[in-house]
């Protein structure tokens, strides 16, 4: 018992940024990929950058949060994938 009560709430971590990553790739494909990658970037790297990182660094801040972002994606559709696949393996 004390094994599930320390289990489930990785259990529910997991899940719910799996199920983010979903969101963020299905919605990728609503505004288009070169889009929402901006959009992510730009975003991260303002926070970044509000959080008193000298502006010298800001644009490889915003290149490594492009691919952050790009990886974002693709893991996105790998999850998909992988829920795609087990459920037809389930099925039949």
């Amino acid at each position: 018992m004390f094994l599930v009560i320390l289990i489930v709430p990785w259990v529910v971590r997991i899940l719910r940024v799996a199920i983010m990553l979903v969101i963020t790739s299905v919605a990728s494909i609503f505004v288009g990929p070169d889009v929402a990658v901006e959009r992510m970037a730009d975003d991260w790297t303002g926070r970044v950058m509000s959080n008193g990182v000298p502006v010298e660094y800001e644009d490889g801040v915003h290149t490594f949060a492009e691919c952050v972002a790009i990886l974002t994606i693709i893991a996105g559709f790998g999850v998909m994938g992988l829920v795609t696949v087990g459920f037809i393996v389930w099925i039949f």
